[in-house]
């Protein structure tokens, strides 16, 4: 289920929302959960894509280290 991310115009709070596709394209924008306020707008957030399912090793520059665990490394 894909997560849509709001901003709120009254306070600047951001915040996101699990909905379906036909979930999301019959309901306006959610109320902000901070102050309320109707009056929030679809945020388009940055998506990380990988080419050919590979994932970013150590030496590539991806930013994978050791904290990814053991599935992540070099991909000589």
């Amino acid at each position: 289920m894909p997560v849509y991310e709001y901003r709120c115009k009254q306070c600047g709070a951001r915040f996101e929302r699990r909905a379906s596709v036909h979930e999301h394209e019959e309901t306006k924008e959610p109320p902000c959960p901070q102050c309320g306020s109707g009056q929030t707008e679809r945020v388009w957030s940055r998506v990380a894509v990988l080419a050919g399912g590979r994932q970013p090793s150590s030496t590539q520059g991806g930013g994978c280290g050791p904290a990814c665990g053991p599935g992540c490394g070099n991909l000589a």
